[in-house]
């Protein structure tokens, strides 16, 4: 019965690890995202070498700011990308699939100049997992 115990237990401390719902993100939290994902650049780009734009797992974002778009029902949680490969280029907004995480979502994610991600989902999804790690 013990073992089964423990066994529970550190199952449930394992998915605590990636459990992080969008809804306990808070601003001023530094996230690492868990998956890696690729954003095709905008046509404003400055650098027009630069057409895709590679946020890797392990890459981290700091939170600056959360907005309720109440009138379309979605929630954007905006921050600096650490390590920018590129801080001049942008790029259009990619639906992402959050790898890995049940229940699945999708997510808009868009980068600015001077390395500003915004991550949009819709306030339904609030209580899903997230794509960072804890």
């Amino acid at each position: 019965m013990k073992n089964l115990f423990l066994i529970c237990l550190l199952t449930f401390s394992a998915n605590l690890a990636f459990a992080q719902t969008f809804n306990d993100i808070e601003e001023g939290q530094v996230l690492v995202f868990d998956q890696t994902m690729k954003l095709p650049t905008s046509a404003l780009t400055k650098d027009k070498a630069v057409t895709t734009i590679t946020i890797k797992k392990g890459d981290k974002i700091k939170i600056s700011q959360i907005q309720n778009l109440d009138s379309i029902n979605v929630m954007v949680f905006v921050g600096h990308l650490e390590d920018c490969p590129s801080p001049t280029s942008t790029t259009v907004m990619e639906i992402v699939k959050i790898l890995n995480r049940e229940p699945s979502t999708d997510v808009g994610v868009m980068l600015e100049e001077k390395c500003q991600l915004s991550v949009f989902i819709e306030t339904k999804e609030l209580y899903h997992p997230t794509f960072f790690a804890n």
